[in-house]
């Protein structure tokens, strides 16, 4: 399991440093990743340490940030906002890349 979260948050890093695989542009890869420009709901029983977590949010954040019209994200799980994704960093405010 930790090494899927690892392969999934190198992917991130990869769209957050400009990648657009396997989209043609960044609106394009976002509603490929989310469906739509809202952000689609993550699915309960994620689990890693703090790091694996830190760099999932993060990458998120700087991929889907990097659109004109996204300021933050807001991370729901089964359509419910959390206090967090994996027990580690707060996910209870929307996220911008500032932050």
């Amino acid at each position: 399991m930790a090494i899927i979260l690892l392969l999934l948050a190198l992917l991130h890093a990869y769209w957050a440093i400009g990648g657009h695989w396997p989209a043609r542009n960044e609106r394009a890869l976002a509603e490929l990743v989310v469906g739509t420009r809202q952000m689609a709901s993550a699915r309960a029983g994620l689990s890693g340490g703090s790091l694996e977590e830190q760099l999932l949010v993060d990458s998120i954040v700087r991929t889907l940030t990097r659109l004109p019209e996204l300021h933050a994200v807001r991370f729901l799980v089964d359509g419910k906002q959390v206090e967090t994704l994996m027990g580690h960093v707060s996910t209870a405010q929307p996220i911008s890349a500032s932050d």
